[in-house]
């Protein structure tokens, strides 16, 4: 990019070849000719200066350490910089570039390694790398709550480099909905579906946040009552969106039947049950929500659910299918009292 005071080489000139490869420096650029003026070097101040199009400049980078190596503007301007621990200096907005963009943690210049060339990234791998890892412990285990912490900084310092990165605002609503922040994880979700507003998770995400119900990470099947209308139709909105832009997200459908049905909608929560089974027949916790949703009034079809659901998980691996086998210890009972199932 060039700039005024900038050093530049005369190239690809036809009717004047004589000038190409004439170092000049770049005064001022003429928007109504479309052309710098350049004074070539060697000639006096009062020489007649020349008009050349952008395409017949080339941009030198400066040897003395004036111009920023990544853009090749001047570093001698009102623009914020940042000299790296090396001491090289760069706009700090060309940092910030370069870990947004996955730059190897190395100076552009000396190629030394850097900690403050740290990408966007890299704070991502280690923060998802952290949620194994927290996985593997006891939520309530002062280590489980050190490894959370580290993955909340991590993820907080991408957010600095790269606030409108969808995929680090979910995460990061994701690592606070561990910590008990719940105005926290709703603001960084709301942040992921500013950045991408069709991205699926972050919308299905908030939508479970403002119900109570936990995150895609994890897909307790427990979830708090009585929750505002506001927040009910907000989330309503958020999983009719998020099933718009992926029609197979089956997670979505399931939470849209549990919204439909705080909402008081039995019949919308049928229907978004139903198409999850439609996508995945064997999702264990689609089939267990459908089953309580039918209880009573389809035993017979409560009771295949139930059945579903608990083959699908032989070793009881899943939360969801543990309720099966309560629910369906409660109901096989009343089915047979009652004579007119033929699950019994």
């Amino acid at each position: 990019m060039l700039a005024p005071s900038c050093q530049v080489r005369v190239v690809g000139l036809v009717g004047r070849s004589e000038l190409n490869g004439r170092l000049a420096t770049a005064l001022r650029y003429v928007p109504g000719r479309g052309r710098w003026e350049v004074r070539l070097d060697g000639e006096a101040s009062s020489a007649m200066r020349l008009g050349l199009k952008p395409e017949h400049l080339e941009r030198i980078a400066s040897t003395t350490g004036d111009d920023c190596a990544v853009c090749l503007n001047s570093l001698d301007t009102s623009e914020p910089t940042q000299t790296l621990t090396c001491s090289h200096r760069f706009h700090a907005d060309c940092i910030k570039a370069l870990r947004r963009h996955g730059a190897m943690e190395l100076c552009p210049l000396c190629r030394k390694p850097s900690s403050s060339l740290r990408s966007v990234q890299s704070f991502l791998d280690d923060a998802c790398a952290l949620f194994v890892q927290h996985a593997r412990l006891s939520p309530e285990s002062e280590a489980a709550r050190a490894v959370l912490s580290v993955s909340v900084r991590a993820l907080e310092e991408a957010v600095a480099i790269d606030p409108c990165n969808a995929t680090v605002q979910n995460n990061l609503g994701y690592a606070l909905s561990r910590t008990g922040d719940a105005a926290g994880e709703r603001s960084a979700y709301r942040a992921a579906i500013a950045s991408s507003p069709t991205a699926p998770l972050p919308l299905c995400n908030l939508a479970q946040c403002l119900l109570g119900q936990d995150t895609l990470w994890e897909n307790m099947f427990a979830y708090e009552s009585g929750h505002s209308k506001d927040n009910v139709d907000e989330a309503i909105s958020l999983l009719q969106r998020a099933i718009a832009a992926d029609p197979r997200f089956v997670q979505a459908h399931v939470a849209l039947g549990r919204a439909f049905m705080e909402a008081g909608n039995r019949e919308g929560s049928l229907a978004a049950l139903q198409a999850a089974l439609e996508v995945d027949p064997n999702h264990i916790e689609a089939n267990v929500e459908l089953g309580t949703t039918l209880d009573f009034d389809d035993m017979d079809g409560a009771i295949a659910h139930f059945r579903r659901a608990i083959r699908a998980d032989p070793h009881r691996r899943s939360p969801h299918s543990e309720r099966a086998r309560e629910e369906l210890e409660m109901l096989l009972p009343v089915a047979r009292a009652s004579g007119k199932s033929k699950e019994c």
